[in-house]
């Protein structure tokens, strides 16, 4: 009896060794698995800021040697005058095979400057639907909105409609909420607004979600919260500008 009693706790106390060990186990590969993903993210963010260093330094030097092309030299600066000579490197830089700029100009003061370049506006192609716009746009909430644009006959409001539905919900109501706080706004407050407005922000989880949908994961496919225009709290979207 003393030995079957001997053999059972022998049992348990390998059950519980082996459980312990799986258990132990989960939690390294688990950490493991967190700490490749982290220095993937690592990875993938010191590529970006490499691509970013190498487009900004090859942007500064085709913008230098552009520039540099446009000054002339100091005997033909001499012999033409400033203005002539300038004309005459503008002309020389202005060949086919340099298209870096579509127009440049000699600096002048005043509106005179501007008229040389002023050039009728194209013509307006939402012009036919203005008023529709107008008519469904100036509703007070985002889903008032969705709900006018789902009602509107024309056929350019089922993409916009559709558009509305693929972003955050949250961000349509606060996006609409400061375009109103701004209209009467200076820039200087405009701007000061938008910026604590982005601190606001980033502290809610569509943020965070929008990122990994987007840059980090890539699927496309956000979950937002909450997931429907119609179910904003507008109690949530007044406490992003408290």
């Amino acid at each position: 009896m003393k030995r079957s009693t001997q053999r059972a706790w022998l049992a348990w106390a390998a059950v519980s060794v082996l459980a312990f060990l799986c258990g132990s186990l989960a939690i390294l590969q688990y950490r493991w698995i967190g700490e490749i993903s982290a220095a993937e993210r690592r990875r993938l963010q010191e590529d970006i800021d490499n691509r970013l260093d190498l487009l900004r330094r090859s942007f500064n030097e085709t913008i230098l040697a552009a520039c540099s092309a446009l000054q002339p030299g100091a005997g033909e600066t001499g012999r033409l005058g400033k203005e002539a000579a300038y004309e005459s490197s503008y002309g020389q830089w202005k060949r086919p095979d340099r298209p870096l700029f579509r127009r440049l100009a000699l600096a002048e003061i005043g509106v005179v400057a501007l008229a040389r370049f002023a050039e009728p506006l194209p013509p307006c192609t939402i012009a036919p639907y203005l008023a529709a716009i107008d008519r469904c746009c100036s509703a007070d909430t985002v889903g008032e909105i969705a709900a006018r644009l789902a009602a509107e006959p024309g056929d350019w409001a089922v993409p916009a409609l559709k558009a509305l539905r693929t972003v955050s919900p949250t961000a349509l109501a606060f996006t609409l909420e400061a375009f109103r706080r701004g209209a009467n706004m200076t820039l200087k407050d405009a701007l000061d607004a938008e910026f604590l407005l982005t601190r606001t922000t980033m502290a809610y989880p569509d943020f965070a979600e929008g990122v990994r949908a987007m840059v980090v994961d890539k699927d496309r496919q956000p979950k937002w919260r909450p997931a429907r225009i119609e179910d904003i709290d507008p109690a949530v979207i007044a406490g992003m500008f408290r």
